[in-house]
């Protein structure tokens, strides 16, 4: 997986995301939006070898 693919994969996912938080309340939302931030900082780490 390259850098690029990692970015288009988090925005794929905040899309899918957006469409359910129209139902959700905000505490699920702020729920999604960190664990969303963590795989973001992981896919970036990963994809420039900061991590493994």
């Amino acid at each position: 997986m390259n850098q690029r693919d990692g970015f288009d994969f988090i925005r794929e996912a905040q899309r899918r995301m957006a469409e359910e938080a129209r139902e959700d309340n905000w505490e699920t939302l702020v729920i999604q939006a960190l664990g969303l931030i963590v795989l973001g900082i992981v896919l970036v780490g990963v994809s420039a070898g900061w991590l493994w």
